[in-house]
Parts: C-alpha cells; structure tokens; sequence
C-alpha cells in the first residue's frame, strides 16, 4: 500500500514526488506506513472515516461529557499538532477545535492510529473527546442576548451623539 520514500533535500527529487502525488515529503514511507513520530499534524474532520483495515470509523467521536449528547456544540474539525515526546517516548499532541462554541470545552482527547507494530497508517487517525459544558456566568448567557446588548449599547451612543450636536428634540 505505501511506496518506499525516504527523506529528501535534493529539490528535482521532491519536485519528482510532488508530482506522483506525495504531500507530506518530510515523512519516511516504508511498506508498513511511517512512525508516529514522523506526523506533525493531523485533521480529523466530522463525517469523514477513517481508512482503516479493519473497520471503517468516524474520525471524530464524542465519548461522553456533559455535553455530549448535544449534537450543536460537536466540533466540525480537530487540528491535532505533533509537540515531540515525553520522556518513554511517546508522542505528545496538541488539539485544537477553531469551531468550537465558548460554552464547552474538549477534554480527555486522545487520537490513534492503526499500527503495524512501531508503524502507523497516516490516514487511519481517529479522535476520541469528551465535550463538556463550561461553568460560569458569560457561558450561560446566550449568544443573542449578548448581541442585542451590543446593539442596544451603540444606538444608546448614537443617540446621545445626535442629541449633543442637533439638541433634545423637546
């Protein structure tokens, strides 16, 4: 399934593979995939599977939080960057969910992949997370409530502008 590719500087050589079709040419192929190591980042995205041997599964999945059975708030995407490792070795990842609603928050996000012994398949990651609801009084406060307060706030500003220039229309 993977071709054998090995890390390059030669620029016509890069160039060669960009046009077979590679985009990721810092990563070392071998017949059994790449190093976990070796993934600096990783998208998983709603609706979108998993290629995996096994079992085809959501790249994203909610696995419990007090949010979780609320469908609104699940994220649409999960960019998954590569920080190094900790001290066994193993790789440390950092997520982050831009389309996230401020009234929850990830927690216990993990990522894997289907492995081949010390090889993983780039494109078989998936996303476990817990969704939970924020605490504290902004959080609670609906999203239009706070727009008409805005709104409110800059017609009060506007009036009191007009007033001070043309006078009080009594």
């Amino acid at each position: 399934m993977f071709t054998k590719l090995v890390k390059m500087t030669n620029i016509k050589s890069i160039g060669k593979y960009k046009q077979l079709g590679y985009k990721q040419l810092d990563m070392i192929y071998t017949k059994d995939g790449v190093l976990e190591t070796e993934i600096q980042t990783f998208i998983a995205k709603s609706g979108s599977t998993a290629n995996r041997v096994k079992s085809s599964q959501p790249q994203l999945q909610c696995i419990g939080g007090t949010a979780a059975k609320m469908v609104e708030y699940h994220p649409n995407q999960i960019l998954c960057k590569n920080v190094g490792t900790n001290y066994n070795g193993k790789v440390l990842w950092l997520f982050n969910a831009s389309s996230l609603s401020r009234k929850v928050k990830l927690s216990n996000t993990q990522i894997s992949f289907e492995s081949n012994g010390e090889y993983v398949k780039p494109d078989s990651g998936i996303v476990k997370y817990h969704l939970d609801l924020k605490k504290g009084l902004l959080c609670k406060i609906d999203d239009n409530i706070i727009f008409f307060i805005i709104c409110l706030c800059i017609i009060i500003v506007i009036k009191n502008i007009i007033y001070h220039y043309i006078g009080s229309p009594i």
